[in-house]
């Protein structure tokens, strides 16, 4: 049988092997936390660049899209005039 003093012998062990492995465990989440966040970061910076460039496409959208209908008004003011002036001409 053990006795007191065995038992707390074999209790120290035991708590100083835990909490070894447990700064150990500490140790490697704490590294995998770290390249984790590195990796993440890298992301969102390649995120961010693509919706930068997303973005400036989008303005020079918006603006291709506005020259358009400037010109299609300007051409169906055009256009309208010229029917008016033919019906008139043509009394209609």
């Amino acid at each position: 049988m053990l006795s007191k003093n065995d038992l707390q012998q074999i209790r120290k062990i035991v708590r100083e092997e835990t909490e070894e492995e447990n700064e150990n465990t500490r140790r490697e989440l704490r590294t995998e936390l770290k390249l984790f966040r590195m990796q993440l970061e890298d992301r969102m910076g390649k995120i961010e660049n693509s919706l930068k460039n997303l973005s400036i496409r989008l303005r020079k959208i918006e603006k291709d899209i506005s020259t358009a209908i400037d010109i299609f008004d300007r051409t169906d003011v055009s256009l309208t005039k010229r029917v008016e002036k033919i019906e008139e001409h043509l009394q209609i």
